[in-house]
């Protein structure tokens, strides 16, 4: 991966760039002072933009379609992260204009050599705004990429599965779990026998014994003290 903008990734099979141009710039407002030179306040960074051109060679890179989703992103509008395959993060950008230049047709009219440039620039967005702009585009590509193949891919699992058919992948096959058998559950009646025998055991503390109804839940009750009340009811006489 040389660059990725949102889910569009710049790599040799979509639109390998050969050139990538970067502009930054800080804007500074004048005010005009009579037999001085302008006084210059300081107002924060201007917006970015950077600039990928290069080439593609349809029959060894991408071609049209890869043009066409990057199309499809601009036209969302929507500001998306850039970021390069070192792990860089430029930021926020959205796709300002693309130009391409095609040349050497084949007969059916389609070229053989694309140039491009495209202009990105910078537009940073909260995250929470990101994540949902991310999403729609996200759709939308998905919608446009299965109307090209014939293929609905935002139908769940099946729609990922005819798109590896078509491109020639293999997906890890899901287990079966119609026959999955669970371990049956322990008979639990017996315990409510014994909740019902401490609640209705008689008050032994005159004789020194514990009260055993006061505890209403036996599950809450520690483990040592359970058994040395247990040990009591079963000690012979």
């Amino acid at each position: 991966m040389m660059l990725a903008l949102g889910l569009f990734v710049f790599e040799l099979r979509t639109l390998p760039f050969q050139e990538m141009q970067r502009a930054m710039s800080w804007r500074h407002a004048e005010q005009s002072r009579v037999g001085e030179r302008p006084a210059l306040q300081f107002t924060g960074p201007d917006a970015d933009t950077i600039t990928l051109t290069g080439v593609l060679h349809p029959e060894l890179t991408g071609g049209r379609l890869s043009i066409d989703m990057l199309e499809t992103m601009a036209d969302q509008g929507e500001a998306l992260p850039l970021v390069e395959g070192s792990g860089w993060i430029h930021g926020m950008f959205v796709v300002e204009s693309l130009q391409t230049t095609r040349t050497l047709f084949f007969d059916d009219g389609a070229a053989r050599r694309i140039e491009f440039s495209i202009s990105l620039k910078r537009a940073d967005v909260p995250l929470g705004l990101m994540i949902d702009q991310a999403q729609s585009v996200a759709d939308t590509l998905l919608d446009k990429l299965g109307t090209v193949i014939g293929a609905d891919l935002i139908d769940g699992f099946g729609g990922l599965t005819d798109l590896a058919e078509r491109v020639g992948l293999t997906l890890p096959t899901l287990p079966d779990l119609t026959d999955l058998q669970l371990p049956p559950l322990p008979d639990l009646s017996a315990m409510g026998d014994l909740i019902t025998a401490v609640a209705t055991f008689p008050d032994l503390t005159a004789l020194g014994l514990p009260n055993l109804a006061q505890f209403e839940d036996l599950a809450s009750m520690p483990a040592p003290e359970l058994r040395n009340i247990l040990d009591l009811l079963v000690r012979p006489a």
